[in-house]
């Protein structure tokens, strides 16, 4: 399925394709409209922006794939309101994490404002964030009293 985002319509010849992904239904944008404004807007400044990334969180220090990024590509993402970018430094498949920040070993993972995780090892900027690289641990409730 092909449509073509309102503000591009000046421009014919860029179209926006979306793709169609069996995802689990926590990981999947709510619609196709939520696809295209992540992916493609306008920022603050009237610059538009393509993002590949998104930040669910201000606090979060990953972000989220929302295409397949190679190693080297230029990651943009939108938090609050304005546009960063980096450098991936793996391929990040599809609704995989990067990290946007240094996180050193034994540090939160950060996502939806949450922890998720704790690093294993120090990850760089740009790095994946996934399984060889964060250890999920359930709090102990005794440990708390």
């Amino acid at each position: 399925m092909r449509e073509q985002h309102d503000c591009c319509k000046e421009n014919k010849t860029l179209k926006i394709q979306i793709p169609v992904y069996p995802l689990r239904s926590d990981t999947r944008p709510a619609d196709a409209r939520s696809f295209l404004q992540a992916k493609h807007h306008s920022s603050e400044k009237g610059v538009e922006c393509m993002c590949n990334a998104m930040i669910i969180d201000s606090k979060d220090n990953v972000a989220v794939a929302i295409e397949p990024i190679f190693q080297g590509d230029t990651v943009t993402y939108l938090c609050d309101g304005v546009e960063h970018t980096l450098t991936a430094r793996n391929d990040i498949p599809i609704y995989h994490k990067l990290a946007i920040r240094v996180i050193g070993c034994e540090e939160p993972v950060v996502k939806y404002g949450e922890h998720i995780g704790f690093a294993t090892c120090d990850i760089t900027t740009g790095e994946h964030v996934h399984v060889h690289n964060v250890e999920g641990r359930r709090e102990n409730p005794e440990e708390k009293e």
